[in-house]
């Protein structure tokens, strides 16, 4: 029985991993970098909840929402005012600065709320769950963070797969200059992702905070860490893949205070993080770029061919809309190259478009930047590439 009461808690915890670890992986999946500064959201949420539940005495509810609100307005103004501007600096420049937020937000809380810890009252008020004449016992707390984070993971892959901002999120996740050629608002769709994300972090500081209740500045600083670990360790970038590798470091990190060594449980958890890596460097759920290469070249391929096929056809037929027969023949007779080069990029620019009409998502995520970008400018701006 007291493994099953060290696995409930390992999920528990994992699942408040697996929390933050959402807000990682969509982050990096769409902007492209690491926000080493999601842990200090955490603390501030736990702020908050803190200030308007255990001093205010107002509904838990009502106090998430309000750290939810919060911490979404702290991380659209950390987005704008620290990554934006890096938006084209190198992943080193972005790193640093994610650091530095970091410590201005652990240091800003020390100076606003003192580093003395505060003891945090629990949201939950249920009573635990008894099992086996009272030889396991379950904590309100831990079966509340285990459900909450299910919810969550569901409505975020139903929100990506099937809301059209979800879809926006793929295709800049899959190429930022391809969508914003395609009218997307990378700016807009990148915010949004901070908000959700530290919206996340403020339900998992209160989740996190009720089942250990000692709130200090720097209460987030390593649940963030091992929490972009468990985001690694399922494969960054993919939803499922946080909420599983949290949930596997959680099991990972109690079983080994309880088995092995509470000072070494640290230790084994990124031990066996090297050992997945190097056995599955994309991470347990991570995702391969060979077959969407693939889709790609054929793709390339079956719409320069389909082009080259229809532009035959038409000039073999003296299809030539807006002229007359005399004027169609003059102007093949004067300039053959021309004509068949206009024809070749129209029905190449209709088959594209309508493509981008059907399906643009797909067009977005499938097709290369380098492509997309060269053929929407080709058949606006320059009809003499494709010869």
């Amino acid at each position: 029985m007291q493994f099953l009461s060290y696995l409930a808690r390992g999920i528990s915890l994992g699942s408040v991993y697996a929390l933050i670890a959402l807000g990682y992986t969509m982050v990096y999946g769409i902007a492209k970098m690491l926000n080493f500064a999601h842990g200090d959201v955490i603390m501030v949420g736990g702020y908050v909840v803190f200030f308007t539940f255990c001093k205010g005495g107002i509904h838990p509810v009502l106090a998430i929402i309000i750290a939810m609100g919060a911490c979404t307005l702290l991380g659209i103004t950390i987005e704008r005012v620290a990554y934006r501007p890096l938006r084209g600096a190198s992943s080193l420049s972005v790193l640093i600065t994610a650091i530095g937020v970091s410590y201005f937000l652990q240091n800003g809380a020390m100076l606003l709320w003192k580093s003395d810890p505060k003891s945090f009252t629990s949201v939950v008020k249920l009573k635990p769950l008894v099992l086996f004449g009272g030889q396991l016992q379950i904590s309100a707390e831990s079966i509340v963070t285990i459900l909450v984070s299910v919810v969550i993971m569901i409505v975020l892959i139903w929100f990506v797969q099937y809301t059209k901002p979800g879809h926006a999120m793929q295709a800049v996740s899959e190429d930022r200059g391809a969508a914003q050629l395609m009218g997307i608002n990378v700016n807009g769709i990148i915010s949004m992702t901070f908000a959700i994300g530290s919206a996340l972090a403020a339900v998992a500081g209160a989740l996190l905070l009720s089942s250990y209740p000692t709130l200090i500045p720097t209460t987030g600083a390593m649940p963030g860490i091992k929490a972009f670990v468990a985001a690694v360790f399922g494969g960054i970038g993919s939803i499922p893949g946080a909420f599983l590798g949290g949930i596997l470091l959680g099991i990972i990190e109690n079983l080994s205070k309880a088995y092995i060594s509470t000072q070494l449980s640290d230790a084994v958890v990124f031990l066996v993080l090297i050992v997945v890596l190097l056995v599955k460097p994309t991470g347990l759920l991570g995702r391969k770029t060979a077959v969407k290469k693939i889709l790609t070249i054929v793709l390339l391929l079956c719409t320069m061919s389909a082009g080259s096929i229809m532009a035959r056809g038409a000039r073999d037929a003296g299809i030539d809309a807006g002229k007359t027969p005399k004027q169609d023949k003059q102007e093949k007779t004067e300039h053959p190259l021309r004509w068949h080069n206009e024809l070749r990029i129209g029905w190449g620019d209709q088959l594209f478009e309508s493509l981008m009409w059907h399906n643009p998502t797909w067009v977005v995520t499938t097709m290369p930047e380098t492509f997309t970008k060269t053929y929407h400018e080709n058949y606006r701006h320059n009809q003499h590439l494709w010869l």
